[in-house]
Order: C-alpha cells, then sequence, then structure tokens
C-alpha cells in the first residue's frame, strides 16, 4: 500500500481511481473501503494498527476527510479481529488481551465481525475437522460474551448455520436444509426477513417433496 510508504501523492492517485471505477467502495457504514484498510493495518501483529490507521487516514485525498467518521469502529474491529486470529491460532494470552481492550473500547459484535468470524471458524474447520473448529467456538465463547452478553453466541451459531444450510444446498444435500435453517432463524430471526435463505429453504423443501414423490411411485 501507497500510504504504508508515505507515498501520499501516488496514495491519493490510487484513491480517487479505485472511487472512479467503483464508487460503491465508499458508500455505507462501514464502507469497503475502510474496511480494506482495516485488513491491512491488521496483517503485521507487531504493529500498532491504530497508529495505521491514522497514517492511512491522515494522507487520504481532502474529499475524503468524512472517513475519519469510521475510524473509531475500525479500531474497535481490528482488536476483535486480532483477538480472534491469536485465540484461533493458540495464543490466549494475545486473545485476552486484544479483546479485554476491544471491551474497553465498547467495540460491538456487528454483522461485519460475525461474517469474518463465521468465514474464519468454516475455513478453519474444512482444514482442521468439526472438532477441532468446534473447541475453537468454546474458547471464543466467554470473550465474545464480554463484548455482547445477550446475542453474540446465538448470532455466531445461526450465522454458522446458514453458511452450512447454503454448503448442503450447493451439494445437492436438500433435506439438510430445513433441518438447518430452522433452528438458525430460531436463534436469530432476522433470518425471515433473507431472501436467499428463504430462497434456498423453499426449494430446498420442494426438492425434497419431489424426490419423495418420484421414489413412492
Amino acid at each position: 500500500m501507497a500510504f504504508a510508504q508515505n507515498e501520499t501523492v501516488l496514495g491519493q492517485e490510487f484513491i480517487r481511481e479505485a472511487v472512479r471505477l467503483k464508487p460503491s467502495i465508499i458508500e455505507g457504514m462501514p464502507c469497503e473501503l475502510m474496511t480494506s484498510f482495516l485488513i491491512n493495518c491488521i496483517d503485521d501483529e507487531n504493529l500498532n494498527h491504530e497508529t495505521q490507521l491514522q497514517s492511512v487516514l491522515d494522507q487520504l485525498p481532502p474529499e475524503l476527510d468524512w472517513l475519519f467518521d469510521q475510524y473509531s469502529w475500525a479500531v474497535m474491529q481490528g482488536y476483535l479481529l486480532k483477538g480472534t486470529r491469536a485465540l484461533i491460532w493458540d495464543r490466549p494470552d494475545n486473545g485476552r488481551d486484544y479483546f479485554e481492550r476491544a471491551v474497553m473500547l465498547n467495540a460491538q459484535v456487528d454483522d461485519y465481525f460475525l461474517g469474518i468470524l463465521t468465514d474464519k471458524l468454516l475455513d478453519y474447520e474444512a482444514e482442521f475437522g468439526i472438532e477441532a473448529a468446534e473447541d475453537i467456538h468454546q474458547s471464543l465463547g466467554p470473550y465474545l460474551k464480554k463484548v455482547d452478553k445477550k446475542n453474540s453466541i446465538p448470532r455466531l451459531q445461526s450465522s454458522l448455520m446458514i453458511n452450512r444450510a447454503f454448503q448442503s444446498y450447493h451439494a445437492g444435500d436438500y433435506a439438510r436444509v430445513p433441518m438447518t435453517i430452522l433452528p438458525a432463524i430460531v436463534r436469530n430471526p432476522k433470518y425471515l426477513a433473507n431472501r436467499g435463505v428463504l430462497s434456498i429453504l423453499f426449494h430446498s423443501v420442494l426438492y425434497s417433496w419431489t424426490r419423495l414423490r418420484s421414489t413412492s411411485h
């Protein structure tokens, strides 16, 4: 990243061109541009991502100064993500320190963090197996509860279930989809408004029913 090398003018040119080609990268909270900065700034464990983010934002083109409004969010999410990474890779002391810092800053378990965490756990599960991933899930539990006492665990469980339901659907295992989606909705009713979830649920039930009818004749 040019900003990391303090090549401000070059970095500003890249950013302006990126926004020109894809204006949506500066839309939303958080916007895609800020999440990209965040991921880059937490990549090196030896560097302070707060300082790194500050340096990047200080070099932005003047017309993007408003991105400073998302700085606090990025700092808090950085500690959550670094804490998660440390626990997954068996560095509990680092993980505890990062989560404690996140709690001090009043970090939130939002949809962005939940999505990243879900992907990490599913990747870990694919590489090391379900039992190993469940161990990581259990070790994360107490820390997530400190950040969000009531809803973090059910939301994570439902997110994992929904992603597994999509995996089953794409694998043609339609019978498993409703059994996975319905408990996820119980844990997080927001999925009732998700068209993608409702679509695979409907089609899975339809496919299963069609197969059942064809085998009964």
